[in-house]
């Protein structure tokens, strides 16, 4: 089902990457939501794959940031709760 433009907001795949794709923008939230200073964003990656080994789930990160200093961010969109989250995490971790 597709939505009008309008009626598109932040947790929409298309708004969400189009909103971060802006490094200034993604810094300012990555800033808000860590309460931590983010250096400048040098790579910015939009639902990035990334191979794992042939008999494991690939992963696909929604946004994968750089900073100046080589700290890695990995920002995800979660619409639901399906209480799976910090082992998604350490999963997306061990894969990248």
């Amino acid at each position: 089902m597709e939505k009008n433009f309008d009626d598109l907001t932040i947790v929409d795949d298309y708004m969400f990457c189009t909103v971060m794709e802006d490094p200034i923008l993604c810094k300012e939230l990555l800033s808000m939501l860590l309460k931590d200073k983010v250096g400048k964003i040098i790579k910015l990656f939009q639902q990035k794959p990334i191979k794992t080994q042939i008999a494991s789930k690939g992963v696909r990160l929604d946004i994968m940031i750089e900073d100046e200093h080589g700290k890695l961010y990995d920002v995800e969109m979660q619409t639901t709760d399906q209480k799976n989250l910090p082992e998604r995490m350490r999963y997306y971790q061990c894969a990248y």
